[in-house]
This record gives structure tokens, sequence and C-alpha cells, in this order.
């Protein structure tokens, strides 16, 4: 059996309590001196807005780091990431052989995955999610249920499980059935490791991209090609090296590139496309 719980911190960034944040750097043993740096350069923290109409008065801040501020991501990560550790430490999650004890918690700013394996799948999801409980109200933050699901598989019979025994504070998650797929970090995948729906998204993406810049006018051909190389290519790139396409598939792409430059270069369709396969250096686009 196997149980994935998504979770998304609802604007983590923005509500971390300065306290939690002194609290976490001294727990890591911080050297005093730096905690109390960090105290008097969130202390009477303030922002404020300006337009032609003029500037607001300050706005004072009790939470929350300065987004934009070289030290933030830091901050952020070293206030976050105490409850990867708690999590850890209930020993509860999946076991992998790279780790000498089990792990359970994976996370990416302010996106965490839970993890959970074996017969004892549920009541071990259970612990960990009341230990994130317990870290959310240390911390002062909240868990957005609404884009937060989970998913669990006996994999013996591929059959989905119930997980309604599973709640943040009396809450249960949204569940999602095994075989259908959700988006973490950008990437649509079933539990079962289908990437079918990321595969249809990328290509009716860049097919929608594509048609738009059909219609455009306004551009020289290597501007256009410079939309496709960051607009549209880009959109495979990001998950390339998670899908697995297969060889007739990257054709298909390649040809769908492939017209996109000949149009953008306003060359007729039935223009041989190994010129445009060229590298620059053999006399391609």
């Amino acid at each position: 059996m196997s149980v994935v719980l998504y979770l998304d911190f609802k604007n983590a960034f923005n509500a971390v309590n300065h306290r939690a944040i002194f609290l976490s750097l001294e727990a890591y043993g911080f050297p005093c001196p730096d905690v109390d740096l960090f105290r008097r350069l969130y202390s009477g923290t303030w922002y404020s807005v300006g337009n032609s109409f003029g500037e607001t008065a300050a706005c004072y801040l009790s939470r929350g780091v300065k987004q934009g501020d070289p030290p933030s991501p830091d901050i952020f990560d070293s206030t976050i990431n105490p409850a990867h550790k708690m999590i850890r430490d209930s020993g509860r999650g999946c076991s992998l052989p790279v780790l000498s004890q089990p792990s359970g918690a994976s996370g990416f700013v302010d996106d965490t995955s839970l993890h959970t394996d074996g017969p004892d799948a549920i009541p071990a999801m259970r612990e960990m999610v009341e230990r994130t409980s317990r870290f959310c109200r240390w911390v002062g933050i909240a868990v957005n249920m609404t884009k937060s699901c989970i998913s669990a598989i006996d994999f013996n019979t591929g059959r989905q499980v119930s997980t309604d025994s599973i709640t943040l504070d009396g809450c249960p998650f949204p569940a999602i059935p095994p075989h259908c797929a959700h988006k973490h970090l950008g990437v649509y995948i079933t539990l079962t490791g289908d990437f079918r729906a990321e595969k249809d998204h990328v290509l009716e993406e860049m097919k929608l991209r594509l048609k738009a810049l059909q219609e455009e006018k306004v551009l020289s051909p290597s501007q256009t090609e410079l939309v496709i190389n960051i607009g549209v290519v880009s959109v495979f790139r990001y998950s390339a090296g998670l899908v697995p396409w297969t060889l007739s598939e990257i054709d298909k792409i390649t040809q769908m590139w492939t017209r996109g430059y000949k149009r953008a270069w306003r060359l007729p369709p039935s223009l041989d496309s190994s010129v445009m396969l060229l590298s620059l250096q053999d006399r391609g686009r």
C-alpha cells in the first residue's frame, strides 16, 4: 500500500511569524549575535505603496519575510525545514535505500509531499499529518486545503484505498483516484507513474501557442523564432527530463516546431524540413 499527500502551505512566505523565524534559527544553532541581528532587521519592518497620487502610510509587518530581499529564501528554508525534520523523526515515512532512516517528506518552497508505504501506511500518514498540524500551529501558517490532495493505492489489487481517516484538524483532504493525474510542481502525474496527462497537456499547450503565433503580423522572423523558443519549446523542456517520451512522439513534436519555424520565416509548408533542422553552423535556421 502507498499513500501520498500533497500539501500547499497557504501564503507561507507572507504568513510565517517572526517569532518562529528567530526560534528556528536558535534551534539550528545559529550564533546568538546573528540571531540578534535578524531580530533587529525584522523589528519594525514596514512597507508602503506609492503611485502618481502619492505614497501610503507605513504598513508595519509582524509576519512574513521580505520578498525580493536576498536573505529571504534562506530564512524561509530555515523556518520551514523543521516540518520535514519533525516528520522524518517520526520514522513513519517511506524507506529508501540511499537513506539511513525513513524520509516521509519532500518539499519545494511551500509545496510539500508526504509519503508512506507498507501495511500501516494509513496510520503512519495520520501521525505525520498530526506532526504537520503541530508545526503549523507553532510557525503560524495554515494549509490550503483546496490546493492540497491525497491519493492512496493498494498495489496488490490496484484499487484505491479510503483516506477518510486522514484529516488535518478534523478536515479531510480531497481524495484523488490513483489512476487520475494531479498537478505537482507543474507536472501532471498519477500515483501509478502515468505521464499521459502531462504529455497531452504539453502537446495541447504548444499547439495553442503556435496557432496564436500564426495570426501575428508585427514581429520580425527572428523575433517570432525567439518567441517560439521561449514560449513554445520551453513548455516541453519544463518536464522533458521526467516524461518518458517515445521516439515517434519526439518526431511529432519536432515536426510541430519545424512548421512553426517555417511560419516564422514566412516559408512555404512544403519546404524541405532538413533546412530547418540543421544547426546554424550548417546553415540551418
